[in-house]
């Protein structure tokens, strides 16, 4: 299946936060308007390719302090009634994998509300080939068994842009539950 989805910004006045939702109040236009997907399913095996326009990588934060390295994420539902935007609840979960340019390894997230997201060592399986040429970054996702993501098929993306001191909940996201079928 591959698609363009439209992204929006996050919105600042749902952080939090305080900071946040004063700093980046008027930040409304997204960084990333625009992301490919293609997708496919063998099995519990999926395979999910991402790319976007960056026109200013950054991969590595270089020893600095106020720098910040782009990034990219996959949340799926951990319960039918998840919402992608408040990044679960408490009985309706998501869960994700997060990848910076910076780290080797990919890493595991679950979220139960706004400001909750906990990070673990992602499953040993899964896998990510990336490139960033000519401007475009190409995530290319190995997601071996799953569960909610078999279960579900659908994910929510977000992506963000080091060059523009995204970070947090400052972000390029889907509006909504991207179906993979």
């Amino acid at each position: 299946m591959k698609k363009t989805i439209a992204m929006m910004q996050a919105p600042a006045q749902m952080s939090p936060g305080n900071y946040v939702r004063a700093a980046y109040a008027d930040q409304t236009t997204p960084i990333v308007s625009s992301l490919d997907i293609d997708s496919q399913r063998n099995a519990d095996n999926w395979e999910i390719i991402m790319q976007w326009r960056c026109d200013q990588p950054v991969d590595s934060l270089q020893g600095s302090t106020d720098l910040f390295v782009d990034a990219a994420a996959i949340l799926v539902p951990g319960h039918e009634q998840a919402s992608w935007i408040n990044m679960g609840s408490p009985d309706a979960p998501v869960e994700g994998v997060l990848w910076r340019p910076d780290r080797q390894d990919l890493i595991r997230i679950h979220a139960e509300g706004l400001g909750t997201v906990q990070r673990q060592p992602a499953v040993p399986a899964w896998r990510i080939k990336t490139t960033c040429s000519n401007g475009v970054y190409s995530l290319h996702w190995l997601l071996p068994r799953w569960d909610n993501l078999n279960r579900f098929a659908r994910c929510g993306f977000a992506i963000w842009s080091g060059a523009q001191r995204q970070r947090g909940g400052v972000k390029s996201v889907s509006s909504e539950w991207v179906s993979l079928t």
